[in-house]
C-alpha cells in the first residue's frame, strides 16, 4: 500500500499574506526575468503566483465585488 503526504497548503490553501504577495508579484511582472523584493523572478514564478491565487479562491470562494 502506498502512503500519501498532504502538505498544509494543500489542505488549507494559501494564507492572506501569500495571496497578497502573489498579487504583488503578478502586478510587478513585466514578462521577463527581473528582481522582485530582492529575488529574481520570471514567468514560472508568475504562473506559480496565479496558481496560489486560484487555489485560494477555490478554497474560500471568489473575492467579494
Amino acid at each position: 500500500m502506498g502512503k500519501t503526504l498532504i502538505y498544509p497548503n494543500q489542505a488549507f490553501g494559501a494564507d492572506a499574506a501569500a495571496v497578497a504577495e502573489a498579487e504583488e508579484l503578478i502586478a510587478a511582472s513585466r514578462g521577463r526575468a527581473q528582481r522582485f523584493k530582492g529575488r529574481m523572478i520570471e514567468s514560472m514564478h508568475v504562473d506559480e503566483a496565479k496558481l496560489t491565487i486560484e487555489r485560494s479562491r477555490h478554497r474560500t470562494g471568489p473575492a467579494p465585488s
